[in-house]
């Protein structure tokens, strides 16, 4: 892995946000069902031929899941989000969108993420929002136009 992604990971960890610290003191040390979690867990995602890596906010190997937390950034970058998410997805790792909001019952948020560990990792991958955006069009027909360089969570490799 490419430098600037480990101190990229670094320095999002260092730098967390309240809810992210928040969720990280239920995960880390296998407290939720006994499952061992990463935090800022890069994914190495081929496009268009480059290396590239996704920054997951918390990444379980072993039940091959993604949980990300959404904060009021995430309403401006919606398709963004999508294409992430069919991305993930292909490479056979589910996924769980968290609203910052949500956190407020967090034990809920607990029952919820343990719902989804307890299922069988060969049913449904996805567990985030619609893979149909708003005009429409499914992402795998708009994969490839949507511009996702911007975003600070997908780094160059």
């Amino acid at each position: 892995m490419p430098q600037s992604i480990t101190q990229r990971v670094r320095e999002l960890r260092k730098n967390q946000t309240p809810g992210e610290n928040m969720l990280w003191q239920c995960l880390r040390n296998h407290k939720l069902a006994g499952y061992k979690f990463r935090r800022q867990h890069p994914i190495k995602v081929v496009h268009d031929g480059e290396i590239r890596y996704f920054i997951a906010d918390f990444y379980c190997h072993e039940k091959q899941l993604v949980i990300e937390l959404d904060g009021k950034i995430h309403e401006n970058q919606k398709e963004y989000d999508e294409y992430r998410t069919y991305v993930i997805n292909q490479l056979g790792i589910r996924g769980f969108r968290i609203k910052n909001e949500e956190l407020v019952d967090i034990s809920s948020v607990i029952a919820k993420l343990k719902a989804v560990l307890y299922q069988n990792n060969s049913s449904d991958k996805t567990y985030f929002p619609s893979h149909i955006l708003q005009n429409g069009h499914t992402l795998r027909e708009r994969g490839a136009a949507l511009s996702f360089e911007r975003h600070t969570r997908f780094v160059e490799g």
